[in-house]
């Protein structure tokens, strides 16, 4: 029997900010970027659409930055955003920015490595990038794996990334990925956004991990020999028990089932196996990266979308930017536009219904 041998796999991890320091401040003369006024927020990914990329440092005149090197729309003409805007005509994009909380990839100044390790016989190549909002922002972190490897090493890498000192910038010490992120973040706190109010950070990470090509075999869901990889993935610093594992499995009804087409989602961690898309072929390949990004945007997209609503719920003040995207954020989970697996899991979250209807009493969509 020959041994299942993947051979590319991608990783995204993001963590999660909330700040509405350009959305109470009366006066925004000076600060960094447009993020308080929706003609201005526009204009600035009417530019990135124009140009391609904003060198950071045009924005900020007589600043050194600390992270970001520049920006870029982060968003574009593909499946997921042509779904949400109902749109696939990508010029029209930036004039619907404020209004749709479209967001921004900053490109990070830091290079990131990871610690040599005699166990990874892999290539792992770490991409560091930041997703911006007017409300907040994520420290982003890609991995390409690439070469041989099987399903336990891969669960072991991820266990290594999230538990140890797995990280580095350029040669100095060992790093966290904990470590990682709030340097990044700090960075972007530095550049982007002030201190006053605080920002808030959500405690648990978005994790989507993909499997894209592999050699011979499989690995089914319900094989009980898969379990323990399956469950380190999804839950990297600590695993799941058989009973929580059970839970997290979701089966592709479209495959009436099949063990070989499921994802495992617990909270905000999602591993996918599409086995109908794994014969080798660019255009399969292509496919599952595609649904591997529409996933991770669009559950990092949601998470920030949530975090604003339950920030703003809990301000006296009302200013009309605030109130403007909160509204879009409502609109965002009462009719949403565009669901795979990961999200129709998502939306089943009780307490997304319940932060929906406060947000609508606070900002005078319902009576």
């Amino acid at each position: 029997m020959s041994t299942t041998t993947l051979t590319e796999t991608v990783v995204d991890i993001a963590d999660h900010h909330t700040s509405l320091f350009y959305l109470q401040k009366k006066s925004m003369t000076g600060q960094s970027l447009p993020f308080a006024d929706p003609n201005q927020y526009n204009k600035l990914h009417q530019d990135m659409y124009e140009k391609g990329r904003v060198d950071f440092a045009s924005l900020r005149q007589n600043y050194q930055p600390q992270v970001l090197k520049s920006l870029s729309a982060g968003y574009d003409n593909y499946k997921y955003w042509r779904y949400l805007l109902l749109s696939d005509q990508a010029q029209s994009y930036p004039k619907r920015a404020w209004r749709d909380m479209l967001p921004i990839t900053g490109k990070v100044i830091p290079q990131i490595n990871l610690v040599k390790d005699a166990a990874i016989n892999f290539r792992v190549l770490p991409i560091p990038r930041v997703v911006l909002y007017p409300s907040g922002w994520s420290s982003w972190l890609s991995l390409r794996i690439l070469g041989p490897h099987n399903l336990d090493q891969l669960a072991s890498l991820l266990q290594k990334l999230f538990t140890t000192p797995a990280f580095q910038f350029a040669n100095n010490n060992p790093v966290s990925l904990q470590t990682v992120m709030s340097s990044l973040g700090d960075g972007v706190r530095t550049d982007v956004f002030g201190d006053d109010p605080p920002d808030v950070a959500l405690p648990e990470p978005t994790l989507v991990t993909t499997v894209l090509a592999k050699h011979h075999g499989a690995y089914s869901v319900g094989d009980p020999q898969n379990e323990p990889a399956l469950s380190l993935i999804i839950a990297p610093a600590t695993g799941l028990s058989h009973k929580k594992f059970e839970e997290a499995v979701y089966r592709f009804t479209q495959h009436d089932k099949d063990p070989l087409e499921y994802m495992v989602m617990k909270d905000y961690s999602c591993f996918t196996w599409m086995e109908h898309r794994l014969n080798p072929s660019e255009l399969n390949r292509q496919k599952l990266r595609c649904y591997h990004q529409n996933t991770f945007r669009l559950l990092v997209h949601a998470r920030h979308l949530l975090a604003l609503l339950n920030a703003a719920a809990n301000q006296k003040k009302k200013p009309v930017r605030l109130i403007e995207l909160v509204t879009s954020a409502i609109a965002f989970f009462d009719e949403p536009k565009f669901i795979n697996a990961s999200f129709f899991v998502f939306l089943k979250e009780s307490a997304i219904v319940k932060t929906v209807e406060r947000a609508k009493k606070w900002s005078g969509a319902s009576v």
